[in-house]
């Protein structure tokens, strides 16, 4: 099953990535026991499979504060000093 957002990559622009962005979900699935690369955070990472998913608020406010900033030696975002 693929994620609930997922666009086409070759879209036109604008619409290549996700819809969805900041909706909140709950997600069900199982870890396969395979690692797979992961090449956005270089990592590699256990495999989750995707049975289904849930909408449970398209607002749920932030994960992350917009004034966060990205950090190029981590995978989260950190907070400004």
């Amino acid at each position: 099953m693929k994620n609930p957002d997922r666009l086409p990559e070759s879209s036109t622009a604008g619409r290549r990535y996700g819809f969805d962005q900041n909706y909140g979900y709950r997600i069900y699935g199982n870890y396969t026991g395979r690692t797979l690369y992961e090449p956005n955070s270089n990592q590699f990472l256990p495999e989750f499979l995707l049975t289904r998913y849930e909408l449970l608020n398209k607002d749920p406010g932030w994960l992350f504060s917009p004034a966060d900033v990205y950090s190029p030696i981590r995978v989260t975002l950190l907070p400004r000093r």
